[in-house]
């Protein structure tokens, strides 16, 4: 096997292991239940200033599936069902369309949802809630 082949292996046991730990956190299990639902992104934020609404839902299954509704007035390409977890009580990873995504987040209640990401050395917001 040459380097490539291994740093690819280990790229792939190191993202199984991080999954497994984050889902065996027994503490999470109340922030698995507030997040496993349906959201609606009611707000996307740029470094705090409003970018608008993309009427995105963002479905967490209670199997730890996810999925991604595109807003009705984007084009976007549906793709199959990712899969979401806890790395911690406030971090969130979402694999989905052969990326990892990781949120942190921000607030969490009944019915509010706000993950925050860096992109582009800028910070996105999202305030989602609850369908």
């Amino acid at each position: 096997m040459n380097f490539k082949r291994w740093a690819e292996l280990l790229i792939v046991v190191l993202c199984i292991s991080i999954g497994v730990s984050g889902c065996v956190d027994s503490g999470n299990n109340n922030r698995y239940n507030l997040i496993a639902g349906r959201w609606l992104e009611k707000e996307r934020l740029l470094d705090g200033t409003s970018q608008g609404i993309t009427g995105r839902q963002h479905i967490f299954y209670s199997n730890a599936e996810y999925a991604l509704i595109c807003g009705p007035s984007e084009l976007c390409i549906q793709t199959p069902p990712g899969e979401w977890s806890l790395l911690s009580e406030k971090t969130l990873q979402v694999v989905y369309a052969s990326a990892i995504n990781i949120y942190t987040i921000t607030k969490i209640d009944a019915s509010n949802l706000w993950l925050e990401y860096r992109e582009g050395g800028k910070t996105v917001t999202l305030k989602l809630v609850k369908l």
